[in-house]
């Protein structure tokens, strides 16, 4: 296993996977031009789908370096990794020392011990809250969990990199989360006393998934409700 550097000393990463794909170190954006190619940001994203989860060379290879020489396959992921861990920590003394990417066994693992945050985590992090909340008959908490959660969400999953197969499963778990969350925050803001924003709410989810019948029924509800 590679050792990875002291986190302690390492700077944060915050990582927006929800619409377009930013990477932010301390603070500062990485911007597309850091990125030496694609494959490189695709591959943090890959990680990051499961973080601590171990991916394999066949499943990194098959996910983003379908078509390459299979006699080089290994070679390839190699290099990639080593090429992430440097944009990630440029000023790293060897690859191998990352504090974010790190090798286990027969594969790689993004480390959730290292410093980061991403945009994936906390909406389905939030989401789990409001629910909590919502349960316990908390309805102003609750909604002010779901609003975090439904303005996380700027767009569907990698927005911009909708056809790769490793990326279809995510994409859909997170839009039937997003549409749950509306659902969510409609209901507790008409428990709340704001049947105008349920109503709002409502034909937003009509508009995201017009051949679902749930947000055609909770407008009709809520319209009714409101006289």
């Amino acid at each position: 296993m590679d050792a990875p550097g002291g986190a302690a000393q390492v700077e944060p990463l915050t990582v927006c996977l929800l619409g377009r794909m930013e990477v932010w170190r301390n603070g500062l954006q990485i911007l597309d031009a850091d990125w030496d190619r694609h494959q490189t940001k695709w591959l943090l994203a890959l990680l990051l789908s499961k973080p601590g989860a171990v991916f394999s060379y066949d499943r990194i290879i098959d996910a983003l370096l379908e078509g390459s020489d299979p006699r080089r396959g290994r070679q390839n992921v190699y290099s990639l990794v080593s090429r992430l861990r440097r944009t990630l920590q440029p000023d790293l003394d060897r690859p191998a020392r990352s504090a974010f990417i790190v090798r286990r066994g027969e594969g790689y693992a993004f480390n959730t011990d290292a410093p980061f945050a991403v945009d994936t985590q906390r909406f389905e992090d939030l989401i789990e809250e409001a629910n909590s909340l919502e349960q316990d008959d908390r309805f102003g908490e609750a909604r002010g969990r779901y609003r975090q959660a439904v303005d996380l969400y700027t767009d569907d999953y990698l927005s911009e990199n909708r056809y790769q197969d490793w990326t279809l499963e995510l994409r859909q778990s997170l839009r039937e989360q997003y549409l749950r969350a509306l659902e969510g925050l409609a209901t507790c803001q008409a428990k709340t006393g704001q049947l105008a924003a349920a109503i709002s709410t409502s034909e937003r989810i009509i508009r995201i998934a017009p051949h679902q019948e749930q947000g055609y029924r909770l407008a009709m509800y809520y319209q009714y409700c409101a006289g």
